[in-house]
């Protein structure tokens, strides 16, 4: 047999019968039952090839045969009058479809998609503009400008100038332009995005060279301008809003966290007199690692947030590099938390304010680009005692 398809199966008698003026073939079922049907009417004396296709025979089934499917074939001599018995089955199966082809990804064509950080996209609100996104991204202003300045400068009595003062950042101002595309439900779930009145929101951007890539900031909308032009009817809506954001640093999205390893206690561990001999530590006792810097990234002063974990007594955060120290006169039982947080000023015993207990010298202070040499001391010197500083690269 040649040619085997869902359409047509050509049998080849190869051994004609003598005294035969016709002959038949058919294709059955594994159980018998006749599927196809042809015949050949006309005489022949060499080999014939009989091609079984749609039968124009009532007693033909309905092509096409089934892919990949097994099937027996059989064929019969007869003269003018008469048919001989069918000949022993020959077995086939049918030739498969070819495999579907792949079922495409179907492309995303709404805009409340997570952010990924991928390159020239902006997330607030839960819609992505950019990327996959059927928000078109235009253009963003304010991001690396320099944000307003609160001077304290004052007037000279009967003199010229001013008596300049520190300058202190105000907020920043972000304006975006976007273009949103497919449809209603995209402008109406960016409208809800982008609603003035709302609260302070995480504005997450990357952009080559903009906060080490991936950066934020907290912002809230003010305003915004939507644009019903000739554009709009066709599905492409104009968008402009205007981002404040009250704090202008520009931060890493990831939040970076360390360990500031303690030094030894200042207060309660007795050195002298030595006594002798001298013995070693045993084993399974707790070694005192010595405290590595920490590195931070960005170009401008960040404030981190410190967790201890007790037991300690009145725990100091140092950094060496600037003397600078904060230190907290409070005795923190085992497994409980003190926080500091510096941007916000704000001491917690397990989420109780404990700022009055903050030492007289102490000082707020900053984490810096580059290196800062950061260690923990208190005076009960248990070696578990455990800090944990956090914080994002700041850029202005």
């Amino acid at each position: 047999m040649t040619g085997v398809t869902e359409s047509t199966v050509t049998i080849t008698i190869t051994a004609p019968v003598a005294g035969a003026t016709r002959y038949a073939a058919r294709v059955v079922t594994l159980s018998g039952t006749p599927v196809a049907h042809d015949s050949i009417t006309s005489q022949f004396t060499g080999p014939k090839a009989l091609t079984l296709g749609n039968d124009s025979a009532g007693n033909a089934a309905d092509y096409p045969l089934n892919a990949g499917t097994a099937y027996r074939v059989e064929c019969k001599a007869g003269d003018a009058t008469t048919w001989g018995p069918w000949s022993a089955q020959v077995e086939f199966t049918t030739t498969g479809n070819p495999p579907p082809p792949p079922v495409l990804p179907m492309p995303e064509t709404g805009v409340t998609m997570s952010f990924a950080a991928e390159s020239w996209t902006a997330h607030y609100g839960g819609v992505l503009l950019g990327g996959p996104s059927a928000i078109v991204l235009q253009e963003v202003t304010g991001l690396l400008d320099a944000p307003e300045v609160r001077s304290s400068d004052k007037a000279l009595l009967q003199r010229d100038g001013l008596a300049t003062g520190t300058d202190y950042l105000g907020g920043r101002i972000v304006h975006l332009a976007f273009v949103v595309l497919d449809g209603p439900k995209n402008v109406e779930d960016t409208l809800a995005a982008f609603q003035p009145g709302g609260p302070l929101r995480p504005f997450r951007f990357s952009f080559p060279g903009v906060a080490g890539g991936a950066g934020r900031l907290l912002a809230k909308v003010r305003k915004r301008d939507v644009r019903l032009d000739q554009s709009y009817a066709y599905g492409a809506v104009r968008v402009a809003v205007e981002l404040f954001c009250p704090d202008p640093l520009l931060y890493a999205d990831t939040e970076a966290t360390t360990k500031v390893l303690p030094i030894t206690p200042r207060g309660s561990v007795k050195i002298f007199p030595l006594k002798f001999p001298f013995g070693f530590m045993k084993s399974g006792a707790v070694g005192m690692a010595a405290p590595v810097p920490i590195t931070v990234a960005g170009n401008t002063t960040t404030w981190p947030t410190y967790t201890i974990t007790g037991p300690v007594s009145s725990p100091s955060i140092t950094n060496r590099s600037t003397s600078e120290r904060i230190t907290v006169q409070i005795d923190v039982p085992p497994r409980e938390v003190l926080t500091i947080d510096t941007r916000s000023r704000a001491v917690l015993l397990n989420g109780a304010s404990r700022y009055g207990n903050l030492t007289a010298e102490s000082v707020w202070f900053p984490l810096r680009p580059g290196v800062n040499d950061l260690v923990l001391d208190d005076l009960l010197g248990d070696k578990s005692r455990t800090a944990v500083a956090r914080w994002r690269s700041a850029w202005l």
